[in-house]
């Protein structure tokens, strides 16, 4: 199992009208997808349009349409392990592990349970990070829409982060990776995918789809 992205509209993830990315990979097996029961087209714009609807209360600018696209932008598979690998990074930044509280900064991934996600646990508890729309996102749902939010909102339908903020953090770490050694290839392709997403979604109008 890995995290699905795709930039395409909501509905099309209710309806579960599209083709799983891993389906590329294999032309001729026919992919199972086990997830919930999939919505009709008239449940599956109704859920949709709730989602705008928290869109259009909490984005800064309040001037996001989706426009009237079937089209599917994007679709790649992402590993868990690589996109926690970049938020953990992301964390680090702000919140370092280190030997003892007055202690020296251990190096990102080395000397203690990367695999744990101290930093992004830590994070998450103060609810402060200089990447918010990169830590305070799911592995496994929720939306970027290409609009602004101050931080993202924590919805029924998982988080909702802006693209544009997304992207924004994505080039300030993508100038700094060298900060994770031992991981630098790793986080730069997680960094590359996610900006191809962040272009698909601004140049589209579009949300990101977490499909996890």
């Amino acid at each position: 199992m890995g995290l699905d992205i795709h930039v395409m509209r909501p509905r099309r993830l209710f309806m579960r009208d599209y083709e799983p990315p891993v389906q590329k990979l294999m032309p001729g097996v026919e992919v199972e997808v086990i997830c919930a029961k999939p919505l009709s087209a008239t449940d599956a714009g109704m859920v949709e349009h709730a989602i705008l609807e928290y869109v259009r209360r909490h984005q800064r600018n309040k001037r996001y349409f989706m426009p009237n696209s079937d089209e599917i932008h994007f679709s790649e598979r992402f590993s868990y392990t690589n996109f926690d690998l970049l938020r953990e990074f992301a964390a680090f930044l702000d919140y370092p592990q280190k030997t003892l509280l007055i202690g020296p900064e251990k190096a990102f991934g080395d000397g203690y349970d990367l695999d744990a996600l101290p930093s992004l646990k830590g994070a998450w508890r103060t609810k402060k990070s200089s990447y918010p729309h990169l830590v305070f996102h799911e592995d496994n749902q929720g939306f970027y829409f290409p609009t602004t939010f101050d931080f993202p909102v924590k919805t029924d339908f998982g988080y909702f982060g802006s693209t544009m903020s997304l992207r924004e953090e994505l080039v300030k770490l993508s100038t700094i990776t060298h900060r994770a050694l031992r991981h630098k290839e790793t986080i730069d392709g997680a960094i590359q995918l996610l900006l191809k997403a962040a272009e698909a979604s601004e140049q589209s109008g579009l949300p990101i789809v977490f499909d996890g």
